[in-house]
């Protein structure tokens, strides 16, 4: 894919996303601040005493997990449909992605970067409205170089998430509905993956289990970078086990496509 047809797929689907602002910012504001509240109130109810930590965690520095996971959370897994590849496989309009010039899957990844596009500057309006209101507990380790360690996370996060959602969105070649398997894999997604739960906060043998499979990668990982909770030797480790998934599942997902596309006929289920 040439850098022009990209950057004219992400402003095409940039500005399909902000034809309706006002709902676009309620729904994000909504979602985002009645999350953060339930957060903060249900560890509020655990951390009762002054400098009482969980893991390491303040309350403060735990509050602080939970707003970058609000935050950035959409940037790796995107405010797309989940189902939107095996959706176009079911109805058939997966035909007219084939007759373009460049790769279906391409395609599918640069609309997702252009529906990002909105959501980095939700993510920084917000971002910056936190710091005004709750600046950052002393435990935080924040610095200009962790945050370029933590978009690297972040950049890498995006892609395992891009294709282990295509992965399972390419059974519908084969299978009559998908739905129930996507959901299964978001949910252990995001539990596994540190959005729900911190995870130095699972005990220690599963918590070494969880550092070889691609779910932490996902948003614990990012998140834990920018709070400066990972040394750099861990970051590169974690880079390093992050990329040998992704060059595990990037051939998965180009071998079902090339067998899912020999049974696609083209007229919708």
């Amino acid at each position: 894919m040439t850098p022009r047809l990209l950057l004219g797929v992400l402003s095409v689907e940039a500005r399909k996303l902000m034809s309706y602002r006002v709902d676009f910012w309620a729904n994000t504001l909504v979602g985002t601040l009645s999350q953060f509240a339930l957060a903060w109130i249900l560890w509020a109810a655990i951390l009762t005493e002054p400098g009482q930590t969980v893991e390491g965690y303040t309350l403060e520095g735990i509050v602080l997990y939970y707003a970058l996971v609000l935050l950035l959370g959409r940037l790796v897994s995107g405010p797309q449909n989940p189902t939107d590849i095996s959706q176009e496989i079911y109805d058939g309009s997966l035909s007219r992605y084939l007759l373009l010039p460049v790769g279906y899957l391409r395609v599918k990844y640069a609309q997702r970067l252009g529906l990002l596009v909105p959501s980095v500057v939700q993510a920084l309006v917000l971002g910056a409205l936190y710091l005004a209101l709750a600046p950052l507990p002393a435990d935080a380790g924040a610095s200009l170089g962790r945050v370029g360690m933590g978009l690297a996370a972040l950049a890498l996060g995006n892609v395992l998430h891009y294709l282990l959602m295509a992965l399972v969105q390419l059974v519908a070649f084969w299978a009559d509905n998908v739905w129930s398997l996507v959901v299964m894999v978001v949910f252990v997604s995001r539990l596994l993956g540190g959005s729900w739960i911190p995870l130095d906060t699972f005990p220690p043998a599963v918590r070494g289990a969880l550092a070889w499979m691609p779910f932490e990668y996902l948003f614990g990982f990012p998140v834990d970078t920018l709070m400066g909770r990972v040394s750099p030797e861990e970051w590169l480790s974690g880079l390093a086990t992050g990329a040998a998934w992704a060059a595990l599942l990037a051939p998965g997902v180009r071998l079902a496509w090339r067998r899912g596309t020999l049974r696609y006929t083209g007229v919708g289920i």
